[in-house]
């Protein structure tokens, strides 16, 4: 079977970014980076790039700089985790971030310098 076309269904548009993001987890976490690059967004989560120990099934918040000055707070789960990579899934999306989000992928715009 060719699995080639079922890896680009997805549930939702994304746009490529390169903004960084703040992991904020309810745990002691002194001397951890908790420093992310957002590689992709979507209304439905972002893809990660992090060192931060992650693992799938965890919870935590995290807050991205959308569109300069605009920053988002939200509460996302680990959907999966390959090596640095992480794909999370918001929790209870505001409606304005979700439609701020909605507007960026939309226009295409791609957030952040590469």
């Amino acid at each position: 079977m060719d699995t080639q076309p079922l890896l680009n269904k997805r549930a939702y548009k994304r746009s490529h970014s390169f903004v960084s993001a703040t992991i904020h987890k309810l745990r002691h976490d002194e001397g951890v980076n908790n420093e992310a690059l957002v590689l992709n967004l979507s209304v439905g989560g972002l893809m990660l790039l992090t060192t931060y120990p992650l693992e799938k099934q965890d919870v935590f918040g995290i807050s991205v700089a959308i569109e300069n000055e605009r920053i988002i707070y939200v509460d996302v789960r680990v959907c999966w985790k390959l090596g640095d990579m992480v794909g999370v899934m918001f929790i209870d999306l505001e409606d304005a971030d979700k439609e701020l989000i909605e507007n960026v992928v939309e226009s295409g715009r791609q957030l952040g310098e590469f």
